[in-house]
């Protein structure tokens, strides 16, 4: 919650920081949703528009990091499941927007 609260205050070192330390959480039920997908997402959001190459590094690293995870999460939480094709679309947005407007109608 905190790296999605710090990203939506701007604060994106808070943000990728926190995302960096969800990393290393168990997932334990379904309420860990946000928790879980923080990483992969702020990820998303970073590499959208990355301030500079250590940024974009890190980014990277979240993403590669937290999509795997965040699926094999949604295999157990059902409804967890759109968050993995909500990331996807979020990365492919900049580069390709017809693949991410298809893994965006998978979000729903």
């Amino acid at each position: 919650m905190r790296a999605h609260l710090a990203w939506a205050l701007g604060d994106r070192d808070d943000a990728l920081t926190a995302a960096e330390a969800a990393l290393t959480l168990p997932p334990t039920n379904y309420t860990s949703t946000e928790a879980y997908s923080a990483p992969s997402l702020v990820g998303a959001l970073a590499s959208a528009e990355p301030r500079d190459p250590a940024e974009r590094r890190r980014a990277a690293t979240l993403i590669k990091r937290g999509l795997p995870a965040l699926a094999r999460y949604a295999l157990v939480f059902p409804i967890a499941r759109p968050r993995p094709a909500l990331v996807r679309g979020l990365v492919a947005a900049p580069r390709d927007p017809a693949r991410a407007a298809s893994a965006l109608a998978r979000c729903s």
